[in-house]
């Protein structure tokens, strides 16, 4: 009996297994096309790249500009002067990288600025300087400190004011910029910025009573200020494109911006931007 069912037995394991194959075949997708009025089933294999992925940018383009910058107010108070924050004008040389972002979400960039803001040549300070003021005609003369400073004499000790020396320096800031998306001419640009080099901010503090002044030098007159005391900026403003059709980003624009120090002063910058990679 068990000889004569084996065969039986692999019949029906045989049926078993094309069923299962039957079944698997179907459950493949398949797709059909009509060639010479007959119906032809096929596989549709689909191939899936992942490691191609839709980038977060989609152009990029250089910019360099050129303008001017200044400071007009400035958070001073009478007894100090920060020199960081004294007004100033000054031209000012761009480099911007920027990358225009996806799905219309505007622009992003980075900014290497250079500036000129006032400096204070701490060598050559005469050691009988009591204090610092500002001028009382700033156009008048070609430095926004006067120095104090007592002039000894046999008979009576004087009272002296002359030209404090402070120039103009040099100062590199790097920004992050973010251009909001428009379709006009005229685009809202917000920024912060971070100055990587500028002069040292010294504040220079006001003369004392004049009881106070025998034996008093010029260190005493003046303070280093902390590391990130000024050194960042927030910056808000718009940049005009100056193309022909506003539809079309051209290679050339005009930005207006005015900034704001924490603790510090406000102030304003125009610059004229040219693309060289722009077409």
């Amino acid at each position: 009996m068990m000889a004569e069912g084996k065969p039986w037995c692999r019949l029906l394991m045989a049926v078993s297994l094309l069923m299962v194959a039957v079944e698997a075949e179907a459950s493949v997708p398949r797709d059909s096309i009509v060639v010479n009025g007959a119906a032809v089933m096929y596989v549709a294999d689909v191939v899936v790249d992942t490691a191609q992925s839709r980038s977060f940018f989609s152009t990029s383009d250089w910019w360099l500009g050129f303008g001017i910058s200044g400071q007009w107010s400035n958070a001073n108070n009478p007894s100090a002067l920060s020199l960081h924050a004294l007004p100033h004008a000054s031209p000012s040389l761009t480099m911007e990288k920027h990358w225009s972002l996806s799905s219309r979400r505007g622009r992003v960039g980075l900014r290497l600025r250079y500036t000129q803001p006032w400096q204070l040549d701490d060598a050559s300070i005469p050691q009988n300087v009591k204090g610092w003021i500002r001028p009382s005609d700033p156009q008048g003369v070609s430095s926004p400190v006067l120095a104090v400073q007592l002039i000894e004499d046999n008979l009576a000790n004087e009272r002296d004011t002359n030209v404090a020396p402070v120039t103009k320096g040099n100062a590199l800031s790097l920004a992050a910029l973010w251009e909001a998306p428009s379709h006009g001419r005229i685009k809202p640009v917000m920024a912060v910025e971070l100055d990587v080099v500028r002069p040292k901010p010294w504040m220079l503090l006001a003369p004392p009573d004049p009881a106070l002044w025998e034996g008093m030098d010029a260190e005493a007159t003046m303070k280093l200020r902390g590391l990130w005391v000024g050194r960042g900026r927030i910056h808000a403003g718009a940049t005009i494109d100056l193309g022909r059709r506003a539809s079309f980003r051209s290679a050339t624009q005009l930005r207006i911006l005015g900034n704001w120090a924490p603790k510090g002063s406000l102030g304003g910058q125009v610059v004229l931007l040219v693309s060289p990679t722009r077409r």
